[in-house]
């Protein structure tokens, strides 16, 4: 999950709810930092997409340069 307080960016794991260090400024540094940090983004319905750790996300495999199209 992603999710925003006071304007800075957090992101948890919605499998362990483990979260990255550190805040983002904006929605797109968020996922940047979720890349950079081998975190997976799975679309579970149109307008859904859950975060995973690199440990939860190991249950679905590593992610793709294409799991992270059409979230920018």
């Amino acid at each position: 999950m992603i999710d925003v307080a006071y304007g800075l960016y957090f992101v948890y794991c919605d499998g362990c709810g483990r979260d990255i260090d550190g805040t983002y400024s904006d929605f797109e540094d968020a996922l940047d930092g979720m890349k950079a940090q081998d975190w997976k983004s799975v679309k579970e319905a149109p307008d859904i997409w859950m975060n995973y750790c690199p440990k939860c996300a190991a249950k679905y495999g590593r992610p793709g340069p294409s799991e992270f199209a059409g979230i920018h």
